[in-house]
């Protein structure tokens, strides 16, 4: 018999590279005011007819969006919705695929959540730091998919056999099938994890942009998938109890 569990370390990557900032520190033994600005009134207009809300700043200085290589400033009342925050997040962290038997493929799933509110998109990318192992090293085989339909890091292919052995990993979602790899076409479509130990690059496996995506699509919104895990070992494989660490970066785009 041969148990295996996956644990699941979750990372976020932010970066915010600031150029020129110009402010003063006002504060008493009494008060802190971290960013003061002075206006003559701030305050959201909706109309009767259609709904639509407009949101001002009278007064302030330089209220307007600045940006240039390496920085975004959203200045002003009306940016105040950009301080929503940027989520992302795992329903299951420890995926045990149980006792193994040869031959006979396992799955286990984890919805992956992502709540972007006033980022125009998001990027979720996925990567194992090595094969599944044996304390002692022994490994089962990232899988290749059939021996007729050949998948990789970046092409999902037909894993269907149960002769075809090895670990890996299906996309799918049903809200959102944009915001999915298009390979991904069914669920039998699998790639293998994208491998630290051999210096592969993180793959895509969650993306949105609503620069370019439908209208429908909106930003500030949130998004679900399913990941499914699979493994699948021939007879001669080595009992034991095989790990690996699934390691996400969830990325805002703005």
């Amino acid at each position: 018999m041969l148990k295996r569990i996956v644990n699941l370390a979750v990372i976020f990557t932010f970066l915010f590279l600031p150029k020129f900032v110009f402010a003063d520190f006002l504060y008493s033994p009494n008060y802190q005011i971290e960013a003061p600005n002075l206006n003559m009134g701030s305050t959201t207009f909706t109309s009767p007819s259609s709904g639509t809300k407009i949101s001002s700043t009278l007064g302030q200085t330089a209220a307007e969006q600045f940006s240039s290589n390496g920085y975004l400033v959203r200045a002003g009342f009306q940016y105040i919705f950009s301080i929503a925050p940027f989520t992302f997040t795992l329903s299951n962290t420890n995926i045990a695929l149980g006792n193994l038997t040869p031959g006979v493929p396992s799955t286990a799933t984890t919805d992956l959540t992502v709540s972007f509110s006033s980022a125009n998109g998001y990027q979720v990318t996925a990567r194992e730091d090595d094969s599944l192992k044996t304390l002692n090293g022994t490994a089962i085989v990232d899988t290749a998919c059939d021996s007729d339909a050949s998948c990789t890091i970046s092409s999902a292919n037909t894993w269907s056999s149960n002769s075809a052995y090895g670990f890996g990993y299906n996309m799918s979602s049903s809200n959102y099938p944009n915001d999915i790899p298009a390979d991904f076409t069914s669920s039998s479509k699998y790639r293998p994890f994208a491998n630290t130990a051999l210096s592969q690059d993180p793959a895509i496996v969650m993306f949105a942009d609503t620069t370019t995506s439908p209208a429908h699509l909106h930003a500030g919104s949130t998004r679900q998938s399913t990941m499914t895990f699979k493994v699948n070992v021939p007879v001669s494989q080595t009992a034991g109890t095989y790990t690996t660490v699934i390691r996400f970066t969830a990325t805002p785009l703005y």
